[in-house]
């Protein structure tokens, strides 16, 4: 049975895109009404980061959802946020630099 490439891509996607709405800044999770105290640290700043281009598309259509987690603890939320946004956006181009010259040396 031959199983399409892309459409597994698609589905894992979607299925990638479906778990981080549910951890994505704005959420009922970090609300000081519901969690008086509860604020995102480094790691939900890291993982902010990292979904921040799904985050941004998904918050062009819904308003709920924020790019940047208002309530956060400060300093080490904002330092997760940049080494999570790091990752998520420089690190694919590097990777594909680096592939495209170590072609060329062989």
């Amino acid at each position: 049975m031959f199983v399409n490439k892309r459409a597994i891509m698609l589905v894992c996607f979607l299925g990638f895109a479906f778990i981080a709405l549910s951890c994505a800044p704005g959420n009922a999770r970090w609300d000081q009404d519901i969690n008086p105290g509860h604020r995102a640290g480094f790691w939900a700043g890291i993982w902010h980061g990292l979904i921040v281009i799904i985050t941004f598309i998904i918050s062009l259509f819904n308003s709920k959802i924020g790019i940047y987690e208002a309530s956060n603890t400060g300093w080490s939320y904002n330092l997760g946020f940049l080494i999570g946004l790091c990752f998520s956006i420089l690190a694919p181009w590097r990777i594909k630099r680096f592939r495209t010259s170590y072609r060329k040396k062989e």
